[in-house]
């Protein structure tokens, strides 16, 4: 629940094509994301759709024209679900270093 508060809501959709707004406000579709969600935590099956993303060039610098190919750098947009998912996994892996005291001073 935590995470999905975090989610921005219009952000680019990946090739799902589903907004984080959907998501987090579609309420009667939170208690089956979640048992979807925790079957892959458990069986460590991930759907091929939600790693695939669409990719994206973005010009750096406009000034120095479209010519270069260094001038330009990718960005791959990641269906939502993807970004829950990873969201609760990083959480869980804090929550375990800070309660374990693993964390570097």
């Amino acid at each position: 629940a935590v995470v999905s508060t975090q989610s921005t809501g219009w952000s680019s959709p990946g090739i799902d094509g589903l907004h984080g707004f959907w998501i987090k406000h579609t309420t009667c579709l939170h208690e089956r994301t979640a048992e979807l969600l925790n079957e892959s935590l458990t069986t460590g099956q991930v759907p091929e759709w939600m790693t695939e993303g669409r990719t994206f060039l973005l010009i750096k610098d406009p000034k120095k024209g479209t010519a270069n190919p260094g001038n330009f750098r990718p960005i791959t947009c990641l269906p939502n679900l993807w970004k829950l998912y990873t969201g609760i996994l990083s959480e869980d892996i804090y929550q375990h270093l800070d309660v374990n005291s693993l964390f570097t001073e």
